[in-house]
């Protein structure tokens, strides 16, 4: 039998979700107040996803990219720029990226749009290699 069969190779995933507050608006790029009112909310922000993911105990393979599905549920229904809710989370992905011990170029991040909730919140979803 020459060429016949093919062997499926299945890897294991694993998901951790992290969930994290709305992004303050002074994080927005839109946002035109002075450096020093908004580099102690990017280091608040840097450190909480930090800290989330240090409790969500999340890990990661030591190479290779890092799927990340990035769902924004806004704190109300009023229509919202997506670039902007996207750059106002980069101290999120580079908390992220201290918690797991990672340079964040290895991430490959998708991004979708919840229901409102109130206060609203960002979940990052992490797939990695179970094992």
């Amino acid at each position: 039998m020459s060429g016949g069969g093919r062997w499926l190779c299945l890897e294991f995933i694993s998901m951790t979700a992290i969930s994290l507050p709305w992004p303050s608006p002074i994080l927005s790029p839109n946002w035109r107040g002075h450096w020093s009112k908004r580099s102690p909310v990017t280091k608040r922000a840097r450190a909480t996803a930090w800290a989330a993911t240090k409790s969500a105990r999340a890990s990661v393979a030591h190479d290779g990219p890092i799927p990340l599905r990035v769902t924004f549920h806004a704190p109300d229904k009023r229509r919202r720029d997506r670039d902007n809710c996207i750059a106002a989370c980069k101290a999120y992905m580079d908390g992220l990226a201290d918690g797991l011990g990672v340079n964040d170029v290895r991430f490959e991040p998708t991004y979708a749009w919840g229901e409102p909730v109130k206060g609203g919140k960002v979940i990052v979803t992490i797939a990695s290699n179970a094992g």
